[in-house]
């Protein structure tokens, strides 16, 4: 997230499945998700093992975390 610009700036993953949000944290100080439910997550750069999509769906990847 660019704070800065109030943007996505990229994306680590994708989601598929349902979850519901149990809390909200403060989005303006940082806040997190608290959620339960299930979901399989992917990276666009091999989504479900088919490859990059990255390009197709428009997104920068983040660069990975170390």
């Amino acid at each position: 997230m660019d704070w800065n610009s109030d943007a996505i700036s990229c994306f680590h993953a994708l989601g598929e499945g349902t979850v519901n949000i149990t809390d909200i944290g403060d989005i303006a100080d940082h806040g997190a998700l608290a959620f339960n439910g299930s979901v399989t997550l992917y990276s666009p750069k091999n989504y479900n093992g088919n490859g990059d999509i990255s390009v197709e769906i428009r997104v920068t990847v983040c660069d990975p975390v170390q």
